[in-house]
């Protein structure tokens, strides 16, 4: 193939479009939409199109007399080639009724522009050998995914009707049924509803149970045929394996890796080992930033079915993607484009993070919303933050020591807030389990 030597672009599509715009501003609404001015090859014509859109913010009408007014009072219109090129533009247009036709083929070469633009910044990326291999293919692959359509989502509400028509009737035929992704933990569903697209902040003292708590939430939701991408940033992927196995199997992991489990015990943990395998579980070791998860995640959905959920252990261990003066400014900088990921991508991100040693010095040591608020954006950030809390992690002979209270500490996707559900803790197992289960089981 020969290498074309210009840069994609229509001249005459730009020229059409701006031609209609000042002989018909009528059809500004029409191709608002479709195209902005960063998608103009042509700098005057840019300059001119710029001037057409401040003007219709302003509820003026832009003519060839307005628009000269304005690029003249930012000392543009020379530039633009003054009157003679805005009345020129018009005396050429062909029609005034293909306006949408010339905004889609201006932004096709815009889309084509932004493509090469990223094929030089990937060749930049792999030619810079100091970055790591892994960190500039994750780089490379957002870049490509996120050269894609970015014309508006808007739409009118009557184009929506006939989807909420058939996701109601689909409600009314599960009644009782929670509708978000189902959590496995009956009482938190019933709380929450399942989870839903957004930023799940999971907060609680180290060891009470965070890991075990969003692997078990990732199993239900695995089981039920979504596909879990977990970012595990501490534990290798080897060990996760275990808990999942394990934890699935309802053995004790700590009996098999000092080898006194009974045959039965393991047996039970091959069985595990089986029905985890059956599961859409991806598991990707060691520090990324937000930008790798949000590539990640779209490179699995690309290859493969849709992605359920993401679950991140931990939010301290991970990477900013520019340094920030101190570490919560940083921490704020990865909540908030978690935060976005979620919106982008339409998935629930369940990130874990690691409260201090502050929760420990109260009388009460259920942990608060302040906890959260020396760490950056996150208290901000976050669409629900839930909280974890034991007595036993503290007051091992407490009479509600294997309690597991799951505290709703914020919930902006709507439902209860500072409220909490109860669960039995069942630590050999490292899952929770109805409070009934207490009565069942030797711990």
């Amino acid at each position: 193939m020969q290498e074309p030597t210009l840069t994609p672009h229509s001249r005459e599509s730009e020229e059409a479009l701006i031609g209609t715009l000042l002989l018909n501003p009528g059809a500004y609404h029409d191709v608002a939409t479709i195209v902005g001015p960063d998608d103009f090859y042509l700098s005057n014509l840019r300059c001119v199109y710029e001037a057409i859109e401040a003007l219709q913010e302003k509820g003026n009408h832009p003519d060839t007399v307005t628009v000269a007014d304005y690029l003249e009072r930012r000392g543009q219109l020379a530039e633009i080639g003054g009157m003679a090129c805005l009345s020129d533009l018009m005396t050429r247009t062909v029609s005034i009724f293909r306006a949408e036709e010339y905004a889609q083929l201006i932004k096709e070469r815009a889309h084509r522009r932004d493509l090469i633009n990223a094929a030089s910044e990937i060749a930049k990326l792999a030619y810079n050998e100091e970055l790591d291999i892994e960190e500039a293919q994750a780089k490379a692959e957002a870049m490509v995914l996120d050269v894609r359509d970015t014309t508006s989502k808007t739409v009118c509400i009557q184009e929506l009707t006939e989807e909420r028509y058939e996701e109601f009737g689909e409600w009314a035929e599960h009644p009782g049924e929670a509708r978000g992704l189902l959590t496995g933990m009956d009482a938190l569903d019933a709380m929450l509803g399942g989870f839903y697209p957004g930023l799940y902040m999971l907060a609680a003292r180290t060891s009470m149970g965070k890991t075990a708590f969003a692997l078990q939430t990732a199993s239900s939701v695995a089981k039920r045929g979504h596909k879990v991408v977990i970012f595990s940033l501490e534990m290798d992927k080897a060990e996760l394996h275990r808990r999942l196995a394990c934890a699935e199997a309802r053995v004790e992991l700590d009996t098999i890796k000092r080898g006194v489990a009974t045959p039965q015990e393991l047996s039970k943990g091959m069985h595990g080992i089986g029905t985890v395998h059956e599961w859409p579980v991806v598991i990707h070791e060691g520090t990324v930033t937000a930008g790798e998860i949000r590539a990640v995640t779209q490179r699995e959905t690309v290859h493969g079915e849709e992605v359920g959920l993401v679950v991140v252990d931990y939010l301290g261990l991970m990477a900013a993607s520019e340094r920030a003066e101190t570490r919560n400014l940083e921490l704020g900088a990865i909540s908030r484009a978690l935060l976005l990921a979620s919106k982008d991508l339409g998935v629930p991100i369940l990130a874990i993070h690691q409260l201090n040693r502050s929760v420990d010095s109260r009388q009460d040591k259920r942990p608060q919303m302040s906890d959260l608020r020396e760490s950056g954006r996150l208290e901000e950030d976050a669409d629900v933050i839930l909280m974890l809390y034991r007595d036993g992690y503290y007051y091992p002979e407490s009479e509600r020591a294997n309690v597991m209270e799951v505290w709703v500490r914020k919930n902006r996707l709507g439902g209860p807030a500072n409220c909490r559900c109860e669960m039995a803790w069942i630590g050999k197992y490292m899952r929770c389990e109805p409070l009934e289960y207490r009565e069942k089981i030797d711990f």
